[in-house]
């Protein structure tokens, strides 16, 4: 189903913490890569990459990272409604809502159908719907 939802205010990576994450995890990291957060992202590492998470301080590291984890989540074969590990991250997100509303948005795909959503639209929309009581 589509909803219209208003966009929140749009945030963006920064190059600082695209440089940290890169430089924490060994990543590759160059101007090239426009969509640095999702060529990065291995679903492989999607644990290390949310108990890594949990210890940054930093907003703008946390919400790259998140990012990358949103990424891997949708390539992983995570079995989304009976994973503890997908049910810590969208307890994650609910407890960090305000560092995350825009990936929250985004990731909750509404201006599609669900049929053509992210495989991961329908947990994140969860998120949504639950922090902004619609």
């Amino acid at each position: 189903m589509m909803r219209k939802v208003s966009e929140p205010p749009p945030r963006y990576w920064t190059k600082e913490s695209i440089e940290i994450l890169a430089g924490i995890f060994s990543l590759p990291s160059h101007d090239s890569m426009q969509d640095w957060a999702y060529e990065v992202a291995d679903p492989k590492r999607l644990d290390e990459f949310f108990q890594a998470l949990k210890l940054q301080e930093n907003s703008d590291v946390q919400f790259t990272l998140m990012d990358i984890i949103l990424q891997c989540l949708e390539e992983s074969d995570v079995d989304l409604l009976n994973s503890e590990l997908a049910g810590e991250i969208s307890k994650y997100l609910k407890e960090n809502f305000s560092t995350h509303i825009y990936q929250v948005w985004y990731w909750s795909a509404f201006d599609s159908e669900m049929k053509d959503c992210f495989r991961i639209s329908p947990l994140i929309r969860e998120v949504w719907d639950q922090e902004t009581y619609i």
